[in-house]
This record gives structure tokens, C-alpha cells and sequence, in this order.
């Protein structure tokens, strides 16, 4: 077929109605097949969109719950760490009240040490002798309520007298003369709660770990210490009552700042002073760290 005859052709078709009217009806059902599937996509799209509409939404209600949740949880964490801080803090003041009074029962009671050892000993014969001859105060056996050793005995080394004076005053005299035990190897010192004692031997060692620490000793049942920096005539006492306070003179060794322990200094120098404590009066020894305080405590007990 010619080309002529092929566009003779096609010129028939197109004038055919009969074929122009099948090609518009064909034409017709594939468009509309093609919508009616792109509405069955939309709305299948419509529906998810819907859908996930609502999840969000219930997403968002979930989330203004766990918020709502959240933030009285919060509120009432706050709470119950205001009432942790406020138990912890009636724990530690019960804690130094309870310190307090078992350093308190300790109070008529002296730690000596050095003091030589003999078989069949009166202790008390033993200490009004020290009193009198090397302490040089007048001392009489009724002054004491009782005395012992205490601890296990080694070779060499003689256990330490625990000695409970019958009245306040006469325990009195007798530390505030013990630097009169300079010398003889016999140190006098309170008889310390455990952790009065373990405060005062963490004193100790910050004293030589600090050049600023002058000296370390316990004066009516407090572990006391002298801060001296240069240029100071007098060096400043403080009275350790809590392990930080340590900590804090230890950073602030090259300061000005010194720890506290809620009494002012010239109230310590006040009470010192009116004990008949001098700088100077400083114990030779500490006592042995070997001691069992609970069994110097059942012992003392009457």
C-alpha cells in the first residue's frame, strides 16, 4: 500500500462516525477506569491520613497524660527529697546528740598511759601517787570512784589505766595539770567516744600534712586544734567536731578562713581559759588507738 492510499485511508477512518464514536468510547472507559482507581487511591489515602490523624491525636493526649504524669511525679520527688534532707538532718542531729551524751558519761573518766605495770598493782595507789609526786596536786584515794588497765597485755608495753574521778572537779584538776607529766613518759588524755577518738587521730595525721596545724589535743571529751599562720603572735583554736571541718583547714591551710564549729573563737578561749587550759597544756601522748572503747564503756559502767 502506497502512501497515498494509507492517508486515503486514514482520512476515511477519521471521517468514519461509526469508528470515531468506538475510539471516543474507548478513550472514554480508560480515562475512567484510570479515575476511578486514582479515587480508590485517594480515598484509601484519605482513610490512612484519617487514621493517622487519630493516632496522632491520640498520641498527643497520651503524651499531655505522661506529661500530667511526669510532672507530679516530679512534684512529689521534690517532696519527698525535702523530707529525706529533713529526716537526714534530724538523723545526723540525733546522731551528735547521742555522741554528745556518751562523751558526756565519759566525762569524769582519764585515759593514762606509759604508766609502768606491776603484778598484783593498786591502780589507784598508783595514781595518787603520780598525782602527788610527779603531777604535784593534792590527790586522796576518795577522789577516785574506780580505775583499772585495760586492753590485753604485751611485752614491754604497759596497758593503759582507765580512771573514773568521783567528782567533775577533781578530773578538772588533775588535766589541767598533766603538762606537769612532761617528761615522764605518761600521758593523761579524756577518755574519747570511737569517733571522737578516730576524729582525734585524723587530727593528728593533718597535723603533719599541714604546716599551718600547730598542735592537736582533747579537752573536755573535744578533739581542739591550734592554726597558726605566719606573721601571727597567737595561732587560733578551733574545735573539731565533724570530719569536714578537717577537710576544710586542710584547703584553706595558705587562707584566712577557719573552720567552725558553731561556738565563736572567744567563746572557745572563754571556756579554755576558765578550765585553766593554756596552749602550752597539750597532752604528751594520745591515747593508745589499740583500746576497746566498748569494753572500757561495759567496764565503767557502775
Amino acid at each position: 500500500m502506497t502512501s497515498t492510499t494509507s492517508s486515503e485511508f486514514v482520512s476515511e477512518l477519521i471521517s468514519n462516525d461509526e469508528f470515531k464514536s468506538y475510539f471516543k468510547n474507548l478513550i472514554s472507559e480508560a480515562v475512567s477506569d484510570k479515575l476511578n482507581h486514582l479515587e480508590t487511591v485517594v480515598e484509601n489515602l484519605r482513610t490512612e491520613v484519617t487514621d493517622l490523624k487519630e493516632e496522632v491525636d491520640k498520641l498527643k493526649g497520651d503524651n499531655h497524660d505522661l506529661k500530667c504524669k511526669m510532672d507530679d511525679q516530679d512534684r512529689k520527688n521534690m517532696h519527698q527529697s525535702m523530707d529525706i534532707a529533713d529526716i537526714r538532718g534530724k538523723v545526723f542531729k540525733q546522731a551528735d546528740t547521742i555522741e554528745d551524751l556518751q562523751q558526756y558519761t565519759r566525762r569524769n573518766c582519764v585515759v593514762l598511759t606509759g604508766v609502768p605495770e606491776q603484778t598484783k598493782e593498786n591502780t589507784d595507789e598508783i595514781i595518787v601517787k603520780i598525782a602527788t609526786d610527779t603531777m604535784k596536786i593534792q590527790l586522796e584515794e576518795d577522789d577516785l570512784d574506780r580505775s583499772h588497765r585495760i586492753g590485753k597485755s604485751y611485752a614491754g608495753k604497759p596497758r593503759p589505766i582507765v580512771v573514773k574521778f568521783a567528782r567533775y572537779n577533781k578530773k578538772q584538776i588533775f588535766m589541767t595539770n598533766r603538762r606537769n607529766l612532761k617528761g615522764s613518759k605518761i600521758g593523761a588524755n579524756d577518755l574519747l567516744t570511737p569517733y571522737t577518738q578516730a576524729l582525734l587521730k585524723r587530727a593528728q595525721d593533718l597535723m603533719h600534712q599541714c604546716r599551718h596545724v600547730k598542735s592537736v589535743w582533747s579537752w573536755n571529751g573535744r578533739v581542739m586544734v591550734l592554726v597558726k599562720h605566719e606573721g601571727e603572735a597567737k595561732g587560733r583554736k578551733v574545735a573539731i567536731t565533724h570530719s569536714s571541718l578537717l577537710h576544710r583547714i586542710y584547703e584553706e591551710s595558705s587562707g584566712r578562713v577557719y573552720a567552725s564549729s558553731g561556738h565563736n573563737d572567744d567563746q572557745q578561749q572563754d571556756e579554755s581559759a576558765s578550765s585553766g587550759h593554756n596552749e602550752d597544756q597539750q597532752p604528751d601522748e594520745s591515747p593508745s588507738s589499740g583500746q576497746n572503747d566498748g569494753q572500757q564503756q561495759d567496764e565503767l559502767k557502775s
